[in-house]
């Protein structure tokens, strides 16, 4: 499973769940200040920043899949094959 950095938890249930994924050479973190966003405006939801499976293929943060090469061509199969993966923090969460 991917890692998860909990940005907000409420102090009652969750209401909502917000889930935050970055871009290519991105992380986790750099997501906590929009994350801190959400949560002042959703006050009773639970807000999560999760982190990209894989190194980064540009040598810095992560990625959800490599796009080194990505065409409009090859990009259904890549998320197709990393779909499973992408879908089970989500499932948990």
């Amino acid at each position: 499973m991917t890692a998860s950095i909990v940005v907000h938890k409420p102090v009652a249930s969750a209401q909502q769940l917000i889930l935050l994924f970055h871009g290519v050479g991105s992380n986790a973190k750099d997501m906590v200040p929009v994350g801190q966003q959400f949560a002042a405006k959703s006050p009773a939801a639970l807000v999560l920043s999760l982190e990209g499976f894989q190194a980064s293929d540009f040598g810095q943060g992560r990625q959800w899949f490599s796009v080194a090469g990505v065409t409009e061509e090859n990009r259904p199969a890549r998320v197709a094959a990393v779909m499973q993966d992408f879908r089970s923090p989500i499932e948990q969460w």
